[in-house]
């Protein structure tokens, strides 16, 4: 669970780098912006894939197998998605010129 948290934070905070909104008077329509949405999709995308591997786990414990290997991959699919979204944020905020 703390591993979903720190992932799908990781998410949002990039994703709110990368598309930023300085105008916006209202924050409740920042959810449907393209970071909003983005991160949505995304976030969406990462919990369903990491409950399949959960369930998957489940069924392996259950059939007297070991977690491991969907543990590793749990941990795989979450360092990739927080590397790919802080080198997204980072690039773009190489050319972000906020004044």
């Amino acid at each position: 669970l703390s591993l979903i948290t720190l992932t799908t934070v990781t998410v949002s905070l990039a994703f709110g780098a990368i598309w930023p909104n300085f105008k916006e008077a209202n924050p409740e329509s920042l959810a449907t912006s393209a970071g909003g949405l983005a991160t949505m999709f995304t976030c969406l995308l990462y919990v369903a894939a990491i409950g399949w591997m959960g369930h998957r786990a489940v069924g392996a414990v259950l059939a007297g197998g070991t977690v491991v290997p969907w543990l590793v991959a749990a941990g795989i699919v979450s360092a990739a998605t927080v590397a790919g979204v802080i080198e997204a944020a980072r690039r773009k905020l190489r050319v972000l010129d906020i004044a």
